[in-house]
């Protein structure tokens, strides 16, 4: 979204903002609007939606990690959203979501997330 030059899809809208409300805290899942606080969309593609994102210190766990489950839930929403611009606002599909986690991630540090339709 970064390039004001490209049009976005009208189809593509929809999910859009609804990342955007839950990343403002404009929804009615106190779980969604804390693990997504924040977020920041960059670009978006067919397929693709690349964020910006500082993990904030209320998802870590004891050790000052980022907690599984909130990157977890993370995935999942942008995820999910990346599919409707595939799709053209129907999701049709049943996805599998495999995470496997390699190392800690540190609260407070930026990330880029990018979802890619395979």
């Amino acid at each position: 979204m970064e390039d004001k030059s490209r049009q976005i899809p009208l189809e593509w809208l929809a999910p859009l903002e609804w990342l955007k409300k839950i990343s403002e805290g404009n929804t009615t899942s106190k779980l969604e609007a804390i693990t997504m606080e924040g977020l920041q969309i960059v670009n978006v593609q067919k397929g693709l939606i690349r964020c910006n994102f500082t993990v904030p210190s209320i998802v870590s766990d004891s050790d000052g990690n980022w907690q599984v489950g909130a990157m977890a839930a993370l995935i999942d929403c942008v995820a999910g959203a990346a599919i409707h611009t595939t799709t053209v606002g129907h999701i049709n599909v049943t996805l599998d979501f495999t995470i496997s986690y390699h190392s800690t991630a540190n609260i407070q540090v930026s990330t880029l997330s990018q979802f890619v339709d395979i």
